[in-house]
């Protein structure tokens, strides 16, 4: 709801202050171009759901998993042949394929692409809180808020850092303290100050993604038409912020589906046979799952069921935000990558002026 006035606020102010800038003359919409990219998003999205996070390398041969993801990126190469010819008849392609051609256009859009990865497991924070941490549901948003406050002075802070380390260098480090916070989740956090902790880490870590370095990285590759640059940057980070929770989800899932096998292997660990102990039943979902089990009249049943329930879903939160440390890992190898292909702009800058000098 916080969302809903301030985007008001934005719409009011922004038509009073803004001054709109309008092309002479208006290219059609590259319609087919954006239902071809709709496609490929929501075929790869079915395939990533398909997914089994428990045996994520043996799902990746179910065809339900690779035809869709396959079909997915078939469609978008078909993309981008498409809009390759779209851009070459002067018309106004929904990823313009000229830029697409930059090295370093392109390793910028993959760490832009992972980073709408790490912007998604945020999401989770406030489920996180409630079932992992056993906050009551009323007050889990607010666990919201060590993260995202970390994430705004990551924002500044990766600012300050691109101006005096450069872009690079920022991504780098995003990536590296992003990935230790994270990492922190599956592997220390259990206590509410633990989770203060990991979250500030991981906020600064991804908050330096969120501004400065990508968006310079985008303008110097895009040069005069860096508006499209950084709509295509937008655009890709939200794919990755669209495709990465059907993943995350997939591993919730997959630990919530255990629980009936767990619950009867620690029963046959205490000589209870299942059979005789009132096994809860785990199609109404997780909140269903608890309050059965809290009405469970066996203390060592309840013990086992209880036990089974913490289990798997500290098992899908664990390996939710253990993939999140391995994307935050994952964005240091285009950033250096991005070190070999990139012009430093100071060098542009030098360049210039002996550039425009008449003999």
């Amino acid at each position: 709801m916080i969302n809903l006035p301030i985007a008001a606020g934005l719409v009011v102010f922004g038509g009073l202050f803004i001054a709109e800038t309008k092309e002479p003359e208006t290219k059609r919409l590259d319609f087919i171009g954006a239902m071809m990219l709709s496609l490929a998003i929501l075929s790869c999205m079915i395939g990533i759901t398909n997914l089994n996070g428990a045996t994520l390398l043996e799902s990746l041969g179910n065809v339900k998993v690779f035809g869709f993801i396959a079909a997915g990126v078939l469609l978008f190469f078909s993309l981008l042949r498409y809009e390759k010819r779209v851009e070459s008849r002067g018309g106004d392609p929904i990823l313009a394929y000229s830029l697409l051609q930059n090295k370093v256009f392109q390793w910028t859009l993959v760490i832009g692409f992972l980073s709408g990865g790490l912007l998604a497991a945020v999401i989770f924070i406030p489920s996180y809180a409630e079932q992992y941490l056993h906050v009551s549901a009323e007050k889990a948003g607010y666990w919201m808020t060590p993260l995202a406050l970390a994430s705004g002075i990551g924002a500044w802070l990766g600012g300050a850092l691109t101006d005096k380390k450069g872009p690079v260098f920022s991504a780098v480090l995003s990536g590296l303290i992003a990935g230790a916070g994270f990492s922190l989740f599956p592997l220390w956090v259990t206590e509410k100050w633990e989770f203060v902790i990991a979250s500030v880490i991981a906020g600064i870590g991804f908050g330096f993604l969120l501004g400065a370095p990508l968006n310079v990285l985008v303008s110097e590759a895009a040069g005069a038409t860096k508006g499209t640059a950084l709509g295509t940057l937008s655009l890709v980070r939200q794919v990755g912020l669209t495709l990465a929770p059907t993943l995350y989800a997939g591993f919730i899932t997959a630990g919530f589906d255990r629980i009936g096998d767990d619950i009867r292997n620690r029963l046959d660990k205490n000589g209870i046979p299942a059979d005789q102990a009132h096994m809860p039943d785990i199609g109404g979902g997780l909140s269903s799952v608890q309050e059965q089990v809290s009405r469970l009249p066996f203390p060592a049943v309840k013990k086992a069921a209880a036990d089974a329930v913490e289990a798997s879903v500290a098992s899908g939160y664990h390996h939710l935000y253990a993939a999140a440390a391995v994307i935050s890992l994952c964005t240091i190898v285009p950033a250096c990558i991005l070190a070999f292909f990139r012009k430093p702009a100071s060098s542009k800058t030098n360049a210039s002026p002996s550039a425009g000098k008449v003999p």
